[in-house]
Formats: C-alpha cells, sequence, structure tokens
C-alpha cells in the first residue's frame, strides 16, 4: 500500500451517480449475466452438495453394517461355542469326548445359520492370507481340524486373514465386493465370518442420486425461467447494497486514516501489514513501503538486537499465554526513523477466524515524561513528609494540626508525652472538643477541675480564636507553654513547650534578683552603719579606759561595747550574703581547716549530735579565705544543731571533684566546668520541704520558732561561696535530713603551693605602740578623732587630714611620713586607693594601709584583696587599730 492509497476523505452521499444512461443499462446486463452465471453455478454446487451427502450417508451406512456384522460375528460366535458346550475351553485330549465336542460344534453351527439376516454367515479357519469356508457337512466331525483341502471340506472365501475379532472387507472368490466381520471360536483354531454383498448395500443410494439429479435439473430449468422474471429487482437490489456498502467502506476509510492513535492491520500467519494509518506512521517515523511486514517492523523500531529480543520474546510470550484475548504493552522504548527515540504504549486485538490482527499504537513520550516528573515530585513529596515526621518526631515540643473542620491531623510523639491520661484517645480523625472533653474529665488539666464546662468553652474559644500563648499546667506539675495558629486553609498549628524547667529558673532568677537588691541595699547602707559604730564603739573604749575605778561604768560600757560588736557582726554578714565582704584569700588545706575545727564543732553542738568528718583521697589547695570558710562550715554547724533537738548525725565529707565540658553534678544545679574541692555538710535532721530550700539562702529567713535566730546563717554561706567563685547547693528531704555542698574551685596545679594550716598568731591583750609619724586622712571627723587619739595614746606622732588633696598637701610640704592610714571612699578627686599610689610615688618606701565602711567591691570589683594590701574594716577597735598599725610598720 503506496502512500497515497492511506489519504482518505470521506465521500459526498448526496451526490448522483456519474456516467450516461447507456453505460447503466451495460452495466445492467452485465449484472444480470453474472447473476446468470451465479445462479447456475449454486446449482452446480447444490448437485455436488447433494452427491456428497449421499456420499457421506452411504459411508455412514457402511460403517454401521460392520458395525452390526461385528455384533452378529460375536453374538453368533459365543451362541454356537454356548452350544457346543465348549465356551472358553479348549477341546477334550479324550478323541471319542473332542469328537463328541466337534460334532456338537457343527450341530450348533448348522442351527444358527438362519439368524444372521441379510448376509451371509460361514464358519471359517484362517489360511495364510485368506479365509476358508466349510462348503458341505463335514463326514467326521474331526474333519473340522485337518489339513486344508482335505476331502474338499474347505473352499477359499477370497477375504483376507485377521486373527482376531474385527472387522473385514476384499473381494470374494466370485468378484463381488464385500464386507463382512470375524470372530473366533474359542482357542480351536475356528471362527465364524458374517458378510454381506456391497451392491445390497449400494442399491437405495444409486435410486436416491438419481432422483436428486432429476430434481437438481428440473430445478436448474425452473430457476432459469424464474431468474429471468426476478433478476431486474434482484440486481436492482444488489446495486443499491454494494452502493451503501461501498460508502461504509468510505466511510471506515476515513475515519481509520484520521484516526488520532496510531492504527495498522497485518496477517497472523505471516506477519505482513495490509495497512496503517497516518498516525501510526507518524509514531513510528516509517513510510508503509518502508514496513512491509513484523520482521522488518521489529527491526526498524528495535535496533539494537538483544533488546529486539528481549520484546520479541514478550511479545510471543503474551501471544501464547493469552491466546485470542486483547494484549497490551506499555511504555515501550522505540526508535522512531528520524533516530529520536520516544515511548509507545501498543494493544494488539487479534481476529483469528480472518487471520488479521489489529495493531493499535499511542505516542506517550511527553505523557510518560510527565508521569515520571510526577512520581519523582511524589519521591520529593514523600521525602519532604519522612523529612517533616522525623523533625516533628527529634523537635522538643509537642506539635498538633487540626484541620478546618477540628479533626486531628497530624501530631508527634511529645504531643502524647504531654497528655497521658488520653493518651489512647489521641488518634488521626478525633475531634478536638472531644480530646479536651475528654482531658478534662480524666484530670489531665488540674485548672479544669472547678468547672470544666467553662475550662472547655474557654478552651475551644482560645483554639478557634487563638491569640497570644497560654500557659497549661499538667497533672503530673509540669506546665506547658500552648502557641496556636490559624493556618490558611482554617486548620489551627498548636505547639507546646514544656517551659516547667524554664518557670523554676525564672523563680530562682527572681528569687537571686531578690537577693541581690537585700545585698545592693545592704551595701549602700554600710557605710555610714560602720562609720556611726565606729564612732561609738571608739569613744566607749576610751571612757572604758578613763572609768577604771567606776566598775558599774564599765559594766554598762561594756554592754554598749557588745552591743557595737553584735552591730559590726552583723554588718558583716549582711556583706557576706550580698558578695561584698572583704575577703583574705590564701592557700587552704581543707582537711586541716576541719580537723583545727573539730574542738569548735563539739563546743558548738549538743553532746547527742556525734560529728564524723570522711576525706577521700589526696585533697587539692584551694585559694579561699581562712576566717570566712572557717565561719561558713560552723554556721552550717549551728543550723544542724537547730534541726537535730534529739541528737543525731553531723558529718562532713570532703572530695575532689571534676566537672567536664557542659558536665553538671547529681545535684541539678549548672556548674562550669572545672576542678573542684567538694565539701558536703550533712545532718540527719527534721529537714527541709520544698518551697522553704528555695527561701533558704533569703536574709532574715528563718524557721526558728524561739525568735533567736538571724536568718543570715545560710545567707553569709551563700554570700562568700559565690563571692570565692564557687557554687553552694542545698539538697534535703524532710524527716530525713539536709546536706549542703559547697563547691570551691581548685586553681590549677602549678599554683597549688603548699597550704599553711596554722591560724593567725593571737596578738595578746596589750595594745602595740610605737614612735614612728603616722598621717590619718578620713573625711568622718568622728571616725578621724578616735583614730588620731588611739595612735597619739601608744606614742606616735600623728598628722592629719580630711581628705586626699590635703594629704598629698603634707607631703609636698616635706613632712616625712612613716605609714598612711586613710579612708577608702572619700570627697573630692582622690579615693583611698589612688591616694595611696600618689603618696607612694611622692615618697618611696611610704607604708599605706586602708580602711573603709563601705564593702569590698569599692576597692576591687571581686572584693578579693592583693596579698600585698593591708585593710581593716568599720568599724574596728582601737585593739585592732594598733595591732593592724603595728603589724604594717614591722612588716
Amino acid at each position: 500500500m503506496d502512500q497515497a492509497s492511506t489519504e482518505y476523505r470521506v465521500p459526498d452521499l448526496t451526490a448522483p451517480e456519474p456516467g450516461p444512461a447507456q453505460d447503466a443499462e451495460a452495466r445492467e446486463t452485465d449484472d444480470r449475466r453474472r447473476v446468470f452465471l451465479l445462479v447456475m453455478v449454486m446449482t452446480a454446487i447444490a448437485v455436488l452438495i447433494g452427491s456428497a451427502a449421499l456420499g457421506m450417508s452411504y459411508r455412514a451406512t457402511v460403517a454401521q453394517e460392520h458395525q452390526r456384522l461385528e455384533d452378529v460375528a460375536r453374538r453368533q460366535a459365543h451362541l454356537v461355542l454356548n452350544i457346543a458346550g465348549l465356551s472358553g475351553a479348549d477341546l477334550p485330549a479324550d478323541p471319542a469326548a473332542r469328537d463328541q465336542a466337534l460334532a456338537r460344534l457343527w450341530d450348533a453351527y448348522a442351527s444358527t445359520t438362519n439368524l444372521v439376516g441379510q448376509g451371509e454367515f460361514l464358519l471359517v479357519r484362517p489360511n495364510v492370507t485368506q479365509f476358508q469356508a466349510v462348503q458341505r457337512p463335514p463326514e467326521q466331525p474331526v474333519e473340522l481340524l485337518a489339513d486344508a483341502g482335505t476331502g474338499g471340506l474347505w473352499r477359499n472365501t477370497g477375504l483376507p486373514v485377521r486373527t482376531t475379532a474385527g472387522p473385514v472387507a476384499g473381494t470374494d472368490t466370485r468378484g463381488g465386493d464385500v464386507i463382512g466381520a470375524y470372530a473366533p471360536l474359542g482357542r480351536l483354531g475356528l471362527g465364524v465370518l458374517a458378510t454381506v454383498d456391497t451392491i445390497t448395500l449400494r442399491a437405495p443410494f444409486i435410486r436416491a442420486a438419481g432422483l436428486v439429479f432429476i430434481v437438481a435439473f428440473f430445478s436448474i430449468t425452473g430457476g432459469t425461467v424464474l431468474f429471468f422474471r426476478v433478476t431486474d429487482t434482484m440486481i436492482r437490489r444488489i446495486r443499491d447494497s454494494e452502493q451503501r456498502l461501498k460508502e461504509k467502506s468510505d466511510l471506515l476509510e476515513a475515519a481509520t486514516a484520521n484516526l488520532p492513535i496510531g492504527f495498522a492491520l497485518h496477517t497472523i500467519r505471516d506477519g505482513r501489514f495490509l495497512y496503517m494509518n497516518r498516525a501510526f506512521q507518524t509514531i513510528y517515523g516509517h513510510a508503509p513501503e518502508n514496513l512491509p511486514d513484523l520482521r522488518t517492523f521489529f527491526s526498524a523500531v528495535f535496533p539494537d538486537a538483544p533488546y529486539r529480543k528481549v520484546m520479541a520474546r514478550q511479545v510471543n510470550a503474551d501471544l501464547a499465554s493469552k491466546g485470542t484475548e486483547d494484549l497490551r504493552w506499555e511504555n515501550v522504548r522505540v526508535l522512531r526513523g528520524d533516530g529520536e527515540e520516544c515511548r509507545v504504549d501498543a494493544m494488539s486485538i487479534p481476529l483469528p477466524d480472518h487471520d488479521l490482527m489489529i495493531l493499535l499504537s499511542w505516542d506517550v513520550t511527553d505523557t510518560r515524561r510527565t508521569m515520571e516528573a510526577l512520581q519523582k515530585s511524589e519521591v520529593r513529596a514523600v521525602a519532604a513528609q519522612r523529612l517533616l515526621t522525623d523533625a516533628l518526631e527529634n523537635i522538643s515540643e509537642g506539635f498538633s494540626l487540626y484541620d478546618a473542620s477540628g479533626h486531628l491531623v497530624i501530631f508527634n510523639q511529645k504531643f502524647r508525652d504531654m497528655h497521658p491520661l488520653i493518651d489512647d484517645l489521641i488518634v488521626p480523625g478525633v475531634r478536638f472538643i472531644d480530646l479536651m472533653r475528654a482531658a478534662a474529665a480524666r484530670g489531665q488539666y488540674p485548672d479544669a477541675e472547678d468547672d470544666q464546662d467553662a475550662w472547655l468553652e474557654q478552651r475551644v474559644a482560645h483554639h478557634h480564636s487563638p491569640s497570644q500563648p497560654v500557659e497549661q499546667k499538667l497533672k503530673d506539675g509540669r506546665v506547658i507553654l500552648l502557641s496556636e495558629h490559624r493556618t490558611g486553609d482554617g486548620g489551627v498549628v498548636g505547639v507546646r513547650t514544656d517551659i516547667t524547667e524554664l518557670k523554676e529558673t525564672q523563680q530562682k532568677l527572681i528569687q537571686a534578683q531578690k537577693m541581690e537588691a537585700v545585698g545592693q541595699l545592704t551595701g549602700g547602707v554600710a557605710h555610714d552603719f560602720n562609720n556611726i559604730l565606729a564612732v561609738i564603739m571608739g569613744n566607749l573604749e576610751f571612757l572604758e579606759e578613763k572609768l577604771e575605778d567606776n566598775p558599774k561604768a564599765r559594766g554598762l560600757i561594756q554592754k554598749g561595747l557588745e552591743a557595737g560588736r553584735r552591730g559590726a557582726e552583723l554588718t558583716q554578714r549582711l556583706l557576706a550574703f550580698s558578695r561584698r565582704q572583704y575577703l583574705k584569700p590564701e592557700m587552704l588545706d581543707v582537711s586541716a581547716v576541719v580537723s583545727g575545727m573539730i574542738e569548735l564543732l563539739r563546743r558548738t553542738l549538743d553532746e547527742n549530735i556525734e560529728i564524723r568528718t570522711n576525706v577521700t583521697g589526696d585533697l587539692w589547695a584551694i585559694h579561699a579565705d581562712r576566717v570566712q570558710l572557717e565561719n561558713a562550715i560552723l554556721n552550717l554547724a549551728v543550723n544542724a544543731r537547730k534541726a537535730m533537738p534529739s541528737g543525731g548525725l553531723f558529718s562532713v565529707d570532703l572530695s575532689n571533684r571534676v566537672v567536664g565540658q557542659g558536665g553538671v553534678p547529681e545535684e541539678g544545679d549548672f556548674i562550669l566546668p572545672g576542678e573542684y574541692v567538694r565539701i558536703a555538710v550533712r545532718d540527719t535532721g527534721t529537714g527541709m520541704a520544698k518551697d522553704v530550700v528555695v527561701r533558704a539562702f533569703e536574709p532574715f529567713f528563718t524557721t526558728d520558732k524561739s525568735g533567736l535566730g538571724s536568718g543570715l546563717g545560710l545567707s553569709m554561706v551563700y554570700g562568700f561561696v559565690k563571692q570565692s567563685k564557687g557554687y553552694v547547693l542545698i539538697d534535703s528531704t524532710v524527716g530525713v535530713g539536709t546536706t549542703v555542698v559547697l563547691y570551691l574551685p581548685a586553681p590549677p596545679p602549678e599554683q597549688r603551693a603548699a597550704a599553711d594550716p596554722a591560724a593567725a598568731a593571737d596578738p595578746g591583750d596589750d595594745m602595740p605602740g610605737g614612735h614612728e609619724t603616722l598621717l590619718v586622712v578620713e573625711d568622718e571627723a568622728g571616725v578621724r578623732l578616735l583614730a588620731v587619739e588611739t595612735l597619739r595614746g601608744l606614742g606616735y606622732t600623728v598628722l592629719e587630714a580630711a581628705d586626699g588633696q590635703a594629704a598629698l598637701d603634707l607631703l609636698d610640704a616635706g613632712e616625712r611620713i612613716d605609714l598612711m592610714f586613710t579612708d577608702v571612699v572619700m570627697p573630692g578627686p582622690w579615693n583611698g586607693m589612688d591616694l595611696g599610689a600618689a603618696a607612694q610615688a611622692r615618697l618611696p618606701g611610704l607604708k599605706v594601709m586602708f580602711t573603709s565602711g563601705y564593702p569590698a567591691t569599692h576597692l576591687v570589683p571581686d572584693g578579693q584583696l592583693a596579698s600585698d594590701v593591708k585593710m581593716i574594716g568599720k568599724p574596728y577597735t582601737r585593739m585592732k587599730l594598733a595591732t593592724s598599725i603595728r603589724q604594717v610598720l614591722d612588716k
């Protein structure tokens, strides 16, 4: 089929038939001749069909006759043997008995010959090539067993021999065609043969054939006459039918040619293409003349031999397995005629009755590309969803997503963990209101216990119109910060953050800020308070000295001095809490310090309290203030005594502790990495509740019901440890006891010099004096007068100045001064530290001692003075002033 033959147009069915009238008459004449010939051929075919039918009937009759004769032969053989009494047995060995049996056999045969009906019934025996039949009665029965030709008993029948029962056919000795059936008589070597002459069978069929010929002859004659009568109408109808058939054929061909899918038709037997439309040619890029058959088609579209074999094997397997069913192949990779690779879907529709196969093809290249892109997109979407799921499962917040109708869509495990009482209800699809109602009913939210309906109404309203994040308290004490947001399609995203630790941290921060505020207040008033105490106590000491002979007055003065010392101690404790006291750190052996306090601890604690100390390993030395460390342990011992009125155990455990990077000890508070000496002071007293532990470090907070406690013991411990850059932790259980743990930093190993466990020597009761020249710089007149009078009374030459500038003026005037005793905080441009440096620059070798009523942080930020700086705090006693001046001068 060439290219031009595949292009069709739909014919105009309303157009008149072209050509002149003569041509139409000629066509009608030709049509009439063709119809006449067709009638004659059909008549001849009818005769042939009739003859064939007669022949088939004759053959069937012969077969039936064979079957009848076989039945007759078997029945007659069985009957003869039964009558002769020889059914299935051999002849007797005794001659007389044998003769009797053969006689009975002949009588039985002779009595049954009239039972055959149509045909002939013979007693025969097989010879070499043909059966021999008995042609007369035997004179002696034994003759039936004699050799052939004996006495003329046997004659040849001409029918071929067979040894088993079955049909027989042939020509007898008379030259006639005979059919028959043979049946053996047991093992006697004899048998019966039923035959019939075939001429007898043919007679009725010959008569029927004559009748058929006569009927056919008259039918042809009558048909010819009738043909000429009806031929006009018949030919017209045939012509109309042909026209309609042609129109339908044209329409079908035009429709097939213009199908948007590839359509081809090929034979099944040899794969030869009969037709292919334009779409088929376009899909594969080949003209029909280039694709004559399937073999060429496969070679063209599958140029790669291995791939072609695979496709051929698959197609053949499909054809073999599905038979006449429609076959379909999807996404087949083919090569077009222009060298471009494309993907096609194909379908084969077998028409086995016509040895034809319809082949349909679709170009799915673009579709497959789109599908592959969609599949990749789906894979990416699944990966993104998996990534999102993993991300949601690994965040620390509880996540939930409800759709616009209020049904739960997505949630993570953290969301379930935050709602353990309704865990069984948290499944996709559950309604928000049902979940919250169950949560309220099961006690998940303590806030809902008083009025569940009101709580539920408020919760649903916030869910539908979320605004600011809200806090939710759970049954187990956790606090959750709930933040909900509306999505674009009306859903609600919920993020729940466990802020329990944050709330506790905030509470600690508030507590720390409060304590810091108290510390700042304490530091602010300490200066003035200490100055006042210094004047009061100094003047009382002068009075005590003047009234040596008045015991009553001296007693009153002693009470005043004791009150002053208590006030000074109170100020020091407040400064210790606020981390603003003066620290004089030194290298300490903590084990030696604690051992040296055992006797003091015994006097402090009751006799029914056992004291134990435990040192683990070789302790590192620490850099801390000895006095403050001893005071901290002593304060903890006092608290332990109050907690164990009925006795108990007081222990001090010492050990080294290394906190790794980001590490936190078991007590639970964050501690910076480093090396520490751990001091754990434990009692087995009444213990403290959690709310008491939270406030334990507050100044003036006490649980002492007697009213004698100041509430500053733990505050002083807290301040000292924090000022020493350490940490203090409390672990307490009601009814079990309390453990206070101090973490004091150990310096680097190269700085850990041998620690001196000895305390400072007692100066004795006499105030030391001298003859050196001293300069007292103090802006508070009362305090300055007290210092000047005390030092002059001790034999010193004392100059005085009210501020730093006045002191420098004295130095510039050429006064020789051995020591300058100066206040730290003074009005004017000079403070005590700067004044000391300027004075030493003017007068090298000048010794300087400082005093201040302000906290130590006014001198140095951390409150820890350098080892070469001598400082006494206000208020100081005359003895303290005298001994300190003498120590600096003698150093």
